[in-house]
């Protein structure tokens, strides 16, 4: 099965910031938000989301706090169709 990759820049006034890459956002593919939530809370995590909301491509999504993730925003993907 094949995955997507959305490339994404950080942005001021439609400019790009910076000139070296910076990672700021990760994509994590989970089988249930519920137990990824609870163990990223459990370990000392910061959520955005206690609840995921509907993402791209039928799946659903929730994002961990950056200032928990070393800077790096990471997005909890759970495929709609159960995979």
């Amino acid at each position: 099965r094949g995955r997507d990759v959305e490339q994404q820049h950080a942005l001021d006034g439609g400019r790009m910031v910076g000139r070296e890459p910076v990672l700021h956002a990760r994509a994590a593919v989970v089988r249930e938000h519920a137990e990824a939530l609870e163990a990223v809370k459990a370990s000392g995590g910061r959520v955005i989301d206690e609840n995921p909301r509907p993402g791209s491509r039928g799946t659903t999504v929730a994002f961990v706090h950056p200032k928990t993730s070393f800077g790096t925003l990471i997005e909890l993907v759970e495929d709609g169709g159960g995979h």
